[in-house]
């Protein structure tokens, strides 16, 4: 929720160039600060990666593997989120302190070491995503809908809409609801059922 709340503060569009992107964190500098923040709440250790563990509960028979592995890839992409987020903090620095050359912008973010450190962020969050639907749709612990929601979220990432912030946000919206039904599912797995005194309850 907070990567949804993030993206809805976000006031440049998906598709926006990296100038435009800039610009948009100096004229909104409040919304882009609490973008970030949240966006650093869903990251490294505060969200996402403290919820891994649950995950691995619901890998079973052949999407065992492939589900550690998901978790694994993915685990590389919600950490580097935080460092994401300390990005963006930067671009609003400079572009509140007029400290950077709009026009040059895109060549900075052309920088080779930059640019592979935001492609593996990118790729690792994304390709976890999707070999973790993969391995819940192979290990059949889950109804269907929640990978079904998460492979929606991937393929939103992937389809040019002229309004990116809204779509993104749909997209957000059903990586969270996908993510909340492993949750309950990884829970009620993992509950011992109602117990009176230390003898269990039996289901009626």
């Amino acid at each position: 929720m907070s990567l949804v709340l993030g993206q809805m503060l976000n006031p440049s569009g998906s598709n926006e160039s990296p100038a435009t992107v800039l610009e948009a964190a100096g004229d909104s500098s409040a919304r882009w600060m609490a973008m970030s923040v949240l966006f650093f709440a869903a990251a490294a250790a505060v969200g996402l990666v403290l919820g891994l563990p649950c995950i691995l509960s619901l890998f079973t028979g052949k999407g065992r593997v492939l589900g550690m592995i998901g978790v694994g890839i993915f685990s590389v992409g919600a950490i580097s989120l935080a460092g994401f987020s300390a990005v963006m903090l930067m671009f609003r620095a400079l572009a509140v302190n007029e400290a950077v050359d709009l026009t040059i912008v895109d060549d900075v973010l052309a920088d080779g070491g930059l640019s592979v450190m935001l492609n593996v962020w990118a790729f690792s969050f994304l390709g976890g995503v999707a070999v973790i639907a993969l391995a819940l749709f192979r290990s059949k612990r889950t109804p269907a809908w929640v990978p079904g929601l998460l492979t929606v979220f991937l393929v939103i990432q992937f389809v040019p809409l002229s309004d990116g912030r809204a779509v993104s946000a749909i997209g957000l919206l059903a990586f969270a609801a996908g993510l909340t039904g492993i949750a309950t599912r990884a829970t009620s797995l993992a509950s011992p059922g109602p117990t009176i005194g230390s003898a269990p309850v039996s289901p009626a």
